[in-house]
């Protein structure tokens, strides 16, 4: 008989490998674009990490009906689009999975960066129930930004107190130093009313065309009171992902001197 061959003495080519995974990182900081890789690839590396995050919870709450019981006592008009269906590689071999998406004007798309992740489900069902959920959170936590500062509003110091001096300058001309460091164009702001109320405002950085690298929901703020207060909430959140973009490059850089 034929002796059984011990896959397991077999020494696994792992610069070969880590010098593979590089190749794929750097052309996706270079592109901005996902490798395209083969149906045979994927379900070869779903053996050995997960594409996914766990699928999100929802319980029994019926989300859409709350969200639209709210809608009839505003004038919010939630759009759900069913994003179809798409081939994921899970544990060597490839499942259909769902995603759905809510849009509420002006207030943007939901699920996204604070209230969720846009999430792929096994039942078209629950994917629209996550996405109503995470709507349901940015509004109701924006309804409550709205009553504290309405509750305060009599107080002598609640009346839209500017930023610390030195702050605002101070928070741009980091965004400046490191978007110029990262290669990225620096952003202007664009701030508009939120229909909260009066003196609320909403805005984002915009970057022109050619700068597919910035994810389109970073920085994107609202139910903030005050422009001036709204431009910083912008920058600081536009700059806490700079710096993390900048340690996932050093990250890679590290590992490709590593690697050499």
């Amino acid at each position: 008989m034929a002796a059984v061959e011990n896959v397991h003495e077999i020494a696994v080519p792992w610069d070969k490998l880590l010098l593979w995974v590089q190749q794929q990182i750097a052309y996706e900081i270079e592109t901005g674009q996902p490798v395209a890789l083969s149906r045979t690839q994927l379900e070869a590396l779903s053996k050995l990490v997960p594409f996914l995050n766990e699928e999100p919870e929802t319980d029994e709450t019926d989300y859409v009906s709350r969200l639209m019981i709210k809608a009839q006592s505003s004038t919010l008009k939630p759009l759900f689009a069913d994003k179809g269906h798409s081939s994921v590689p899970i544990n060597g071999k490839t499942e259909l999975r769902w995603a759905y998406t809510c849009t509420v004007e002006p207030f943007g798309t939901f699920p996204r960066e604070g209230y969720g992740t846009v999430s792929v489900c096994r039942v078209p069902k629950i994917a629209k129930q996550f996405a109503a959920k995470s709507t349901l959170k940015f509004l109701e936590e924006a309804a409550r930004r709205k009553t504290a500062v309405s509750a305060s509003v009599d107080t002598p110091t609640a009346h839209s107190a500017p930023p610390p001096i030195g702050k605002l300058p101070a928070v741009h001309e980091q965004v400046v130093a490191l978007t110029r460091r990262l290669g990225l164009e620096t952003p202007s702001y664009e701030v508009h009313p939120d229909p909260l109320g009066e003196d609320y405002f909403r805005g984002r950085p915009v970057f022109k065309v050619g700068s597919p690298r910035v994810p389109p929901d970073v920085g994107v703020v609202s139910g903030i009171r005050g422009q001036a207060a709204t431009r910083l909430r912008v920058a600081e959140h536009l700059l806490s992902w700079l710096r993390a973009e900048q340690q996932r490059r050093e990250e890679v850089d590290f590992q490709s001197m590593w690697g050499r």
